[in-house]
């Protein structure tokens, strides 16, 4: 089967202390053999740099919607995200 296909994720954060908020985490995705349709998924995500204990953490949640999608019908359009994330050591 073949694939054709990009994959393409935009970032853009604004950091403000151990505080941030931005768009990223979320892939567009563009199928040139399915007579080129496309998933766009837009939204927000805020999050935090933490410490617990003696371990830094990311925590951070989002909320997305889909803009285009090649199966609207059958296709969940609103999501949320949850993360936690363990930074390791520099």
């Amino acid at each position: 089967m073949a694939v054709n296909a990009l994959l393409f994720q935009p970032i853009i954060n604004y950091l403000a202390g151990h505080w941030y908020i931005g768009i990223g985490d979320f892939t567009w995705q563009f199928d040139w053999t399915d007579s080129g349709t496309a998933t766009i998924p837009l939204g927000l995500q805020v999050g935090r740099i933490t410490r617990v204990g003696g371990h830094r953490f990311n925590l951070w949640v989002e909320i997305e919607y889909s803009v285009v999608h090649p199966h609207a019908a059958v296709f969940l359009r609103w999501g949320m995200r949850f993360g936690l994330v363990l930074l390791l050591p520099e």
